[in-house]
């Protein structure tokens, strides 16, 4: 993932501090119903997997930081938000929001998907991080198995 970025709070997020890392990558926008809609259950994911330092859970939002800080007061998001993000958006070719990918270890795209879909999202997303954790375990690495929901 080539990200060198702060998220809203000035923390850096880039390729070094990535590497190594399963990501869980969300795009939306404030204004984004489905977006919003999907946020309590991917709130209840990072805490699933809140002890597990080889993943890191980061959304891509089209806002600017200050919108999305005000969301917030609203709507708590818990993974690590990027603002400002059409750039990162258009890089990873995101046409429909949300997006939510998961992206291995070595940076291959996992996962995809497009659109709101509920719980089959989030079964996905579930499958995929172990599936890449077990990869890692039984060989060192996670071969692409990209699978689009």
């Amino acid at each position: 993932m080539g990200l060198s970025e702060r998220d809203i709070f000035g923390d850096k997020v880039n390729s070094k501090t990535l590497k190594g890392k399963i990501l869980v990558i969300n795009f939306w926008f404030v204004g984004c119903a489905p977006c919003v809609q999907e946020i309590p259950e991917l709130n209840k994911l990072v805490k699933d997997y809140e002890r597990d330092s080889s993943i890191v859970f980061i959304a891509i939002a089209l806002d600017k930081p200050w919108d999305i800080k005000d969301f917030l007061k609203k709507r708590p998001f818990y993974y690590k938000i990027i603002g400002d993000g059409r750039l990162t958006a258009k890089g990873y070719d995101v046409r429909a929001y949300p997006t939510n990918l998961v992206v291995s270890p070595e940076g291959k795209i996992y996962f995809h998907t497009a659109g709101y879909s509920g719980y089959s999202t989030i079964h996905w997303i579930k499958k995929s991080i172990e599936e890449l954790k077990e990869l890692r375990t039984t060989d060192g690495s996670a071969e692409s198995n990209t699978q689009e929901n």
